[in-house]
């Protein structure tokens, strides 16, 4: 396997296809953009092969004094873009936008003892590039259930909705 050490970059050339995320080497890393655009305080989607370059996968990454973290962009909960969250710059903990699940951006564990997590992955900046493993350091696990009157709702609806679709055709 190719170490990030060892990436040279040789389209300094500024071509169309110097930076896809379609990397055919061995290398786990994946180009995102230049660290000048994604400014200190910001937060920014990007979309990602994996390691295996089977399936894209949503990350999340954020520019805290000039460190960036990233993490999956999906929430635990419903899915919600973490990406577009409430930061809390100095516990480092993201905000779901939708539900307010909260996630730690330097990990993707919940800052709360028995909360889900999200995956998390490794930065690297190169010649003022940053590029992210696709090789999470941590994996994500959903822990908390939603309580039984919760799931029945939950469900009463998806039946419901399936039905009234089923009439309408």
């Amino acid at each position: 396997m190719k170490r990030i050490i060892d990436y040279k970059d040789n389209n300094v050339g500024g071509g169309a296809d110097d930076h896809n995320n379609d990397n055919n080497n061995s290398s786990t890393f994946r180009y995102l953009c230049t660290i000048k655009e994604l400014p200190v305080g910001k937060s920014r989607q990007f979309s990602v092969r994996n390691a295996k370059g089977t399936k894209e996968i949503q990350i999340a990454v954020f520019n805290v004094d000039s460190k960036y973290y990233c993490i999956s962009n999906k929430c635990q909960h419903q899915g919600g873009p973490l990406s577009k969250g409430i930061l809390d710059e100095e516990k480092k903990v993201i905000t779901c936008p939708w539900h307010g699940w909260k996630y730690s951006i330097i990990n993707g564990k919940a800052p709360h003892k028995g909360g889900d997590s999200v995956d998390s992955y490794e930065t690297k900046i190169i010649k003022d590039k940053l590029y992210v493993n696709a090789i999470p350091t941590n994996i994500g696990s959903r822990v908390t259930q939603p309580h039984k009157e919760y799931s029945d709702l939950e469900n009463s609806v998806r039946d419901y909705l399936n039905h009234m679709e089923k009439d309408l055709l």
